[in-house]
């Protein structure tokens, strides 16, 4: 079994998208988060049983939340 390993970096190559993919590894998922009031873009690819896991923080975030929902629903949760 291989050793994992992370790397953390200031500035990301510039095409790390391709640099994987000529790696043969594609882009399975993506997604933003939260964690302790920070905005990370997370991407994870794969390459046959190998994943790989990019996170890049985008920056400090308001405690703001936005609810998408259908009017009824909101309505219920303004009302709390």
């Amino acid at each position: 079994m291989s050793k994992l390993e992370s790397v953390k970096l200031l500035k990301p190559p510039k095409n790390l998208d391709a640099n994987l993919s000529e790696l043969q590894f594609k882009m399975i998922a993506s997604g933003i988060t939260v964690s302790d009031g920070i905005v990370w873009q997370k991407k994870v690819y794969r390459s046959g049983r190998e994943t790989v896991s990019v996170s890049k923080e985008l920056g400090h975030c308001d405690p703001i939340i936005s609810v998408f929902g259908n009017e009824g629903t909101l309505d219920k949760l303004l009302e709390e």
